[in-house]
């Protein structure tokens, strides 16, 4: 099952640092159904929320969510991590994007195709998480709140239709039945106002 995978840490470690398959543009994207679609925007929301929350910013518009999954709670702690070592390089990337509201969603994309355009890897997945719920954190700051549904909903689509396939294909959605998370180790570098991310383990 793509939301339940079972697998041990030592497992996932290697998954995590394998050699990323890179998105080939133009190919058509694998299907994906109601009930995928349902769990990842699931996913999405509930990240966004928790770690919005964390913060004391309030999202007013998410919508109602089911009890977290242990994806969900796995993702969290993943997020937490990934935020904690990454958070002035991902504070200083959001600083210097155009985002207002009329260029955002070309802004948005242009960070998600620069992160995985040498490869897919579950650290950069966790990546893309990370740099939506700190652009959505600026966007409250800024009275920009109708942003965070925007951009909720364009990772959402993102997962589905180019990550998903790679996810399915690699043992499905990290979960807690992990007994230890593992580290995501990742060098960060900024670029025209877009950033790159490498396994540098």
């Amino acid at each position: 099952p793509v939301f339940g995978v079972s697998v041990s840490g030592q497992t996932l470690s290697a998954v995590l640092f394998l050699v990323p398959v890179p998105i080939a543009a133009g190919v058509a994207t694998m299907a994906v159904s109601e009930a995928e679609k349902t769990q990842v925007n699931e996913l999405v929301n509930d990240f966004m929320r928790y770690q919005l929350n964390r913060r004391g910013l309030q999202w007013n518009t998410c919508p109602p969510l089911p009890r977290p999954s242990k994806v969900a709670l796995a993702l969290r702690t993943l997020g937490e991590e990934f935020i904690a070592k990454y958070r002035e390089e991902f504070t200083q990337m959001c600083g210097r994007l155009d985002m207002t509201p009329s260029v955002a969603q070309t802004a948005y994309m242009d960070v998600l195709n620069e992160l995985f355009s040498e490869g897919i890897t579950w650290a950069r997945i966790v990546g893309a998480f990370a740099f939506s719920v700190e652009l959505s954190a600026l966007c409250v700051e800024k009275n920009w709140s109708d942003l965070v549904d925007s951009i909720v909903s364009w990772l959402s689509s993102y997962v589905c239709t180019r990550l998903l396939p790679w996810i399915k294909d690699h043992q499905g959605w990290v979960s807690t039945f992990c007994q230890k998370p593992p580290s995501l180790c990742v060098r960060i570098r900024t670029r025209a106002g877009v950033f790159k991310s490498w396994l540098s383990c």
